[in-house]
């Protein structure tokens, strides 16, 4: 019911301002009409009571006979509309007056008393007249007095009219749906409600039946597969708790495994960094800080490249962007790399870092694990043993191996590129009396010092090897067999100058060198390696401390 008043209501606020705007607007034109009407002929009036009078005034006022004056003025102030009326004569002075200057100035006027009539008049006083709007404004409330009475009667017959046709299109309608919802809403049953006329109303009531007995069906059908959802639910709730079960179980495994994960992490030696895709640590096992020689928590938050300051091991350059190097490449597990690392107080360690980044199912990155393991003392011993593998114990030159690896790497050069390489294989003359004579320290003492007398010849690519005993390869980068030529020379001739005193005694020696040069027409390695021998033996034939040049027959 409250719904339907407050309809009401609202159509009412809006219905009963409209009418009074309406019949205000109305009566306003028409008071307007009237106002303009009565003021048009009261300036007709003054235009005709300003031109009798002063014509009738025209004779007392010349013979100044205040008695037919006082007459005229009197039949003239009996008329209502009249407010002022002033006679003055020639020279001025006020024979009659009445009634004050506050009159509208529109409605007054002041016109000369001329005598006598003809011609011949001449000015004998001055008349002046003014009417007042006071009868218009009386006029004016009566009509308003009316007026505002229809207004209040128009809008009691609009009350009754909208009442007695809202309750009989709308009210009664209203009600009976109303009362129908309530009944469905206490009941869960439908009462369809009536209405016969077919306009918007009717097809609102009718919708709204046609809404409820659908809604019925709809209940009854819910209702119908209630118990059916009751039996899904049930073996739902109970896969549910199957599942949760499981879930506990899985969570206690991870926990543990993440328990011994984080003790191995902890435990290990290598050091475990892990930071985001942008390079910024968020963990750093023990290893790590013991690394660094940085307290735990020192590194939290920072880019792993302010921390790890790390060198190429080739060019020395600093190593950048190592994290977005490892989420760009093809791997998601990058190769061991070796580096420098260089700490804060300026020590320096040989390190190999792994790089491995982390990926999420869909495959976006989300960080990168870094481990990096401190190999400066086995990479110095591996150096030492790869020197040994490569050197000769006594000279320190490359042995023969390392010898036959190089001239193995030019003759491909020289095949590639036609590039032209020369190798020499020298045999110390008279070195065996030395050794008779006066011991393999002896000995060993020339050889080490003609390696290094060899040496002073060759240029930083060249190189030169100990081949066994007392023989000895050199391998001329990128020459001539001119300048071969004359680089053997001068180690022949260094060498025959060369004197070598032992306890008192002094012992000359000599060199037999063969060349062979290095072209991409040479076989193989070992038959450089026997031209050469060749050459060398010939030179010995010669009388030994020669230079013989393998030549291609």
């Amino acid at each position: 019911m409250s719904a339907k008043k407050g309809l009401y209501w609202h159509f009412l606020s809006t219905i009963i301002p409209l009418v009074m705007l309406v019949f205000i607007a109305l009566i306003g034109l028409y008071e307007w009409l009237n106002y303009s009407k009565d003021k048009a002929d009261l300036f007709h009036k003054l235009d005709s009571l300003t031109a009798t009078y002063s014509l009738l005034l025209a004779e007392p006022v010349t013979d100044s006979n205040m008695g037919d004056l006082q007459l005229h003025n009197t039949s003239l102030i009996a008329d209502s509309d009249v407010a002022l009326v002033i006679v003055k004569d020639m020279a001025g002075e006020v024979l009659a007056r009445y009634g004050a200057v506050t009159v509208d100035p529109n409605l007054q006027r002041t016109v000369a008393i001329n005598y006598p009539p003809g011609d011949n008049a001449k000015k004998v006083g001055e008349f002046t007249i003014g009417l007042s709007t006071q009868n218009i404004i009386n006029k004016f409330v009566v009509r308003v007095r009316y007026e505002i009475i229809l207004l209040v009667s128009l809008i009691a017959i609009v009350l009754f009219a909208v009442r007695l046709g809202y309750v009989q299109t709308i009210g009664k309608p209203l009600e009976a749906l109303i009362a129908s919802i309530d009944y469905f809403k206490k009941y869960r049953k439908h009462i369809d409600v009536e209405y016969k006329h077919d306009d918007e109303l009717g097809a609102v009531i009718s919708r709204f039946n046609a809404m409820q007995v659908h809604q019925l069906a709809i209940q009854k059908e819910l209702k119908k597969q209630y118990f059916s959802l009751e039996n899904i639910v049930a073996e739902r709730t109970q896969e549910l708790e199957r599942e949760l079960a499981k879930h506990a179980e899985t969570s206690s495994k991870l926990y543990n495994e993440k328990q011994r994960a984080q003790i191995t992490i902890n435990s290990i030696s290598d050091s475990v960094i892990t930071t985001d895709v942008n390079g910024m640590i968020e963990f750093m096992n023990p290893a790590a800080y013991r690394l660094l020689d940085y307290k735990k928590g020192f590194a939290d938050g920072k880019d792993f490249s302010d921390v790890f300051h790390l060198f190429s091991i080739e060019s020395r350059e600093p190593v950048t962007e190592l994290v977005i190097w490892c989420l760009e490449s093809e791997n998601k597990r990058c190769p061991p790399i070796e580096f420098y690392l260089k700490l804060d107080s300026g020590k320096e360690y040989i390190v190999e870092a792994i790089l491995s980044g982390l990926f999420d199912v869909s495959g976006k990155a989300n960080g990168v694990v870094i481990m990096i393991r401190d190999i400066t003392v086995s990479k110095k011993r591996s150096n030492e043993l790869s020197y040994l593998a490569q050197h000769d114990m006594l000279t320190g030159l490359v042995n023969r191996r390392e010898f036959e690896s190089r001239l193995e790497r030019l003759l491909e050069d020289s095949r590639l590129n036609d590039h032209q390489h020369v190798m020499f294989y020298l045999d110390l003359d008279h070195f065996k009396i030395v050794n008779d004579e006066c011991g393999h320290a002896a000995g060993d003492k020339v050889l080490k010092l003609l390696a290094e007398e060899f040496k002073n010849h060759l240029r930083k690519d060249d190189c030169i090897g100990r081949l066994g005993g007392d023989e000895f390869g050199v391998l001329l980068v990128n020459c001539s067999l001119r300048s071969a030529q004359q680089v053997g020379e001068k180690m022949r001739q260094d060498i025959d100058d060369f004197e070598f005193e032992w306890e008192g005694r002094c012992f000359k020696l000599g060199v037999s060198i063969g060349v062979v040069a290095i072209t991409q027409r040479a076989d193989s390695i070992e038959d450089l390696m026997e031209q050469a021998d060749t050459s060398c033996y010939i030179a010995k034939q010669k009388g030994r401390n020669q230079i013989h040049l393998h030549t291609v027959s």
